[in-house]
């Protein structure tokens, strides 16, 4: 559970306001057109009880704030809109979650976050566009979704480059074993979408309307990446095809030498076993070149079998 933090928003950008002071006297400096912003991580319903009450706040937003969540969705309370985002980005090469939870009223902002990174990035985005602070507790949310969408373009990007070090791997011409690599990143691919897929009608029909037109930069870059997200679960499907069928392929290539060595070998034991019989009458017995002569026999023999396996690629 973390603390409460305030941000004054204005036309010169956010300034962070003291928490000690009463939330009422913080909600009386908001100058004309700006907003206060109130962030806190892994709330409880007890911190949430003061901010509730002034922007009157729907018990289920109250829950949507203090609870985590799986999908990204968007619900509107009358007076106050409720957007929860699906956070990731790369701790040590696998992919972190958490989510969070935007309360958006007027002239009241509320985020909590659930094992999420800190919105620092965030801040310095706004201060270093401060024209945007015209769209009042709407400017943070789209400098949330903007940062979002660039971690979530740095996974992209980083996945199209593991599933193209996967494909040369591949079709190197060695054999080589990727079928769990090709997994990993077929479950990081789905991992992306998961958390791509709920926002993208989330930004095309809930946020870009008339009163909300920066937002459909968002859709359209969600849609963009959604595209690239889609082609490297294509690319992915299609090298693991390839590369079953080229397992498949050696697969079938062992049991051919398998079968050739083992016909080989069964000249010179079968012509073994018959001379080994221990019948009184065999007439080569007696030979003075009968030894030496079925020696050259199933050399000869083994040698014509082992060329024509190889003229037929079997060895």
């Amino acid at each position: 559970m973390g603390e409460l933090t305030y941000w004054l928003g204005g036309p010169e950008g956010l300034r962070h306001l003291d928490a000690d002071r009463p939330l009422p006297r913080l909600v009386e400096q908001i100058p004309a057109g700006g907003f206060l912003w109130v962030d806190v991580d892994t709330p409880d319903t007890d911190q949430l009880t003061e901010v509730a009450s002034l922007m009157r706040l729907h018990p289920f937003a109250i829950r949507d704030a203090t609870q985590a969540h799986e999908r990204s969705k968007y619900d509107d309370y009358s007076a106050v809109h409720t957007i929860v985002v699906k956070t990731l980005w790369q701790d040590a090469g696998t992919i972190v979650g958490g989510d969070l939870t935007a309360l958006i009223g007027d002239p009241i902002l509320l985020t909590a976050r659930h094992h999420g990174p800190d919105l620092s990035a965030v801040r310095r985005f706004l201060n270093e566009h401060p024209r945007m602070m015209s769209d009042g507790t709407w400017a943070p949310v789209y400098a949330i979704l903007y940062q979002t969408l660039e971690r979530y373009q740095d996974l992209s990007d980083e996945t199209e480059e593991q599933v193209s070090r996967v494909e040369r791997r591949v079709f190197s011409g060695g054999r080589v074993d990727a079928v769990g690599d090709i997994y990993a990143l077929q479950r990081r691919v789905v991992e992306i979408r998961e958390a791509l897929n709920p926002l993208l009608p989330i930004a095309e029909d809930a946020l870009s309307g008339d009163h909300r037109p920066s937002f459909r930069d968002v859709a359209h870059r969600l849609r963009r990446l959604d595209n690239a997200v889609a082609a490297s679960e294509l690319q992915l499907d299609h090298i693991l095809n390839a590369h079953l069928g080229q397992i498949s392929m050696w697969q079938n290539e062992d049991m051919r030498k398998i079968s050739a060595w083992g016909a080989i070998i069964t000249v010179p034991t079968l012509i073994a076993g018959i001379y080994g019989m221990n019948f009184r009458h065999i007439p080569e017995l007696g030979w003075y070149i009968g030894y030496p002569l079925v020696l050259v026999l199933m050399i000869a023999v083994c040698l014509l079998l082992y060329h024509g396996f190889r003229r037929n690629g079997w060895l």
